[in-house]
């Protein structure tokens, strides 16, 4: 028993020495638990202090503003191309604005030459018997004499105006000059002359251009037939074009004295403009020695595309299938493939949206108004079936057809939410004819030529509007 409580003690004591050691060796832990964070506060501070905890931050600073710069450049270059393609529309207004103004300004030039033209013809020209009194005091008695102009002079009739005997003609101006316009005072006017004819010499009432029109005032009708009728001379006023001057010199009506034994003869002889020295007609001139030519200035059309232009720019109707790819990233492959797709995956594919297949019924309904999208808007269908360039492309059909691309974006929704035909890529449609045993003729063989156009024009489309869209099936073959 001793021996036990002795050995209790001596363990006692032992312990009391290893809590006496492990209290110690704490504190000394603490201690030096203290220094480490100090030490670490001061070589932080120093850190922060020194160049190389400058050039840490400045290295963060770099890093975000190099991320904040590649998320711009992906934004601009998403935007380049409708920049570019916008620019080009304008490009090409700008062109056919300024062709449209060349046009208009050729037309106005035009209609004031005529014009001034017309004016010119319409000049009041020397005095005819026509604004003479209607009966001259100066008439002989006798019934077969002629009256000659030259007896009368114009400025002693009342009414009557005075006439310059030149025309005033500018240095620097090309004008067209009448005819009439030109005649000196001291030449012979012939067509001024009073004729006197029987009423036998008359014609019928149609012959006479001025049939119809009341006669002048103090003009006798005659009593017999052998009586002669004083007529005077009526100038026709006629707009003088440029076929005028092709027309051949008038004739001068020589009447033989009027006599009932003989019968009337009538002859006829050229006689040339009393005129001298006229000078000849020609087109109206702009400038010296810059003729105007007639000719028609049209707008052209828009220019072709260039080869080195990217396709995604170029205009839907100027595509092909060959400017298409598959698009590796959606696909997997580079090949357009057919093959059974099960499980997750196969919810991922588009929806059937062939008229021959699932996508006539999908159509009906949306027009009939079973299908509004999860009461999505317009905008949002379209962006989701054409991408985000919905509205470029949109605005290059007619109104009557983005009708039908809005049903048919609609379809398209309604397939892929919750069609059950689903695949990659649809199979080949068969070529028109293929079934066909006999030969076909002229009239079948252009139709099936037209029929294949419009199956390859549809499938550009799909491919256009697969590639335009992010993600899609189909890329651009230059990209």
């Amino acid at each position: 028993m001793d021996r036990i409580l002795k050995v209790l003690g001596e363990k006692t004591v032992h312990v009391s020495q290893l809590e006496t050691e492990n209290a110690s060796l704490r504190a000394e832990i603490e201690a030096l638990r203290s220094c480490a964070v100090e030490q670490e506060r001061t070589s932080n501070s120093i850190r922060n202090n020194t160049p190389s905890g400058e050039h840490e931050r400045l290295a963060t600073k770099y890093e975000n503003l190099s991320k904040l710069h590649r998320d711009l450049k992906e934004q601009h270059n998403k935007c380049a191309s409708l920049i570019a393609l916008e620019h080009k529309k304008y490009l090409e207004a700008k062109t056919i604005c300024r062709q449209w103004k060349a046009y208009h300004d050729y037309k106005t030039l035009q209609r004031q030459t005529r014009a001034q033209q017309l004016a010119e013809a319409e000049q009041p020209g020397p005095i005819t018997p026509r604004s003479l009194p209607s009966d001259p005091p100066d008439l002989p008695d006798d019934k077969h004499a002629r009256i000659s102009d030259l007896d009368d002079t114009p400025k002693a009739l009342p009414g009557a105006r005075q006439l310059s005997n030149e025309v005033h003609k500018p240095e620097n101006s090309r004008q067209l000059h009448h005819l009439a316009s030109e005649h000196p005072a001291n030449e012979e006017r012939t067509s001024s002359k009073t004729l006197r004819v029987s009423s036998s010499q008359s014609t019928d009432a149609g012959s006479d251009p001025m049939h119809g029109l009341s006669s002048p005032t103090g003009h006798r009708e005659p009593s017999s037939d052998n009586e002669p009728v004083v007529i005077f001379t009526r100038p026709l006023k006629r707009k003088r074009s440029a076929s005028a001057l092709t027309m051949p010199p008038p004739v001068r009506i020589k009447q033989e004295e009027n006599s009932p034994e003989r019968p009337i003869e009538i002859k006829s002889e050229d006689f040339s403009s009393p005129v001298h020295n006229l000078r000849a007609l020609g087109p109206p001139v702009r400038e010296e020695g810059t003729v105007i030519k007639e000719e028609r200035v049209q707008p052209v059309s828009a220019p072709k595309p260039q080869k080195d232009e990217p396709l995604r720019l170029r205009p839907l109707s100027a595509l092909s299938l060959e400017d298409f790819k598959v698009n590796t990233k959606s696909t997997g492959a580079e090949h357009a493939f057919s093959e059974t797709v099960r499980g997750r995956a196969r919810r991922c594919l588009p929806g059937c949206t062939n008229p021959s297949c699932c996508g006539g019924v999908f159509l009906k309904a949306v027009q009939m108004g079973g299908y509004h999208g999860a009461n999505d808007t317009n905008a949002e269908v379209l962006e989701k079936h054409f991408g985000e360039n919905w509205a470029a492309i949109i605005a290059a059909y007619p109104p009557d057809k983005r009708e039908k691309l809005l049903l048919e974006a609609r379809a398209s929704a309604f397939a892929n939410q919750y069609g059950k035909h689903r695949q990659a890529f649809a199979r080949r449609s068969t070529p028109p004819g293929f079934w066909r045993t006999d030969m076909p003729t002229t009239q079948q063989v252009e139709e099936d030529r037209a029929e294949a156009q419009a199956m390859v024009r549809q499938k550009v489309e799909e491919r256009y509007r697969e590639a335009m869209r992010d993600g899609g099936r189909w890329m651009f073959r230059d990209e």
